[in-house]
């Protein structure tokens, strides 16, 4: 066996690190939107604001979506023909007070009055959510 070439051993390590720096930061970027009442909350909103609805509806819990999906060819039909695009914008800078948000298991209400959109105080109903596998979902919310 022959010993590796100067500088080789350190390219390799270098190569490793950044490719396990680019593992955890795309790990890290994926995180964070449904690991919380307050961050899944703050998503939903964002997303309708943005007229993303198929990810808003990723957010919804499944059987929600099952029961919509009854009615509507898809969770995010009904969302898209609801409002204007002025409308939807009306929920751009969704923030949620953590201090106030009520957790009691496997569910969680974020009270109106913890729910603000660009600092303005909300005027929505309370948002409820449920833990499933690990990942907070959206169940009833006002839009």
């Amino acid at each position: 066996m022959t010993p590796p070439r100067a500088g080789c051993s350190t390219r390799l390590g270098r190569g490793v690190a950044v490719l396990a720096a680019l593992l955890l930061t795309t790990a890290v970027a994926g995180c964070g939107e449904q690991d919380s009442p307050q961050a899944t909350t703050e998503a939903i909103y964002g997303h309708l604001a943005a007229q993303e609805f198929e990810e808003a509806c990723a957010l919804i819990d499944p059987k929600m979506v099952m029961l919509s999906e009854m009615f509507a060819d898809s969770c995010a039909s009904p969302m898209a023909e609801d409002r204007t695009a002025e409308e939807w914008g009306t929920l751009e800078g969704a923030s949620v007070d953590a201090a106030q948000v009520q957790v009691s298991g496997d569910s969680a209400t974020v009270p109106q009055a913890a729910l603000s959109f660009d600092g303005e105080p909300s005027s929505h109903i309370d948002v409820s959510l449920s833990l499933d596998d690990g990942k907070w979902f959206v169940v009833d919310f006002g839009y």
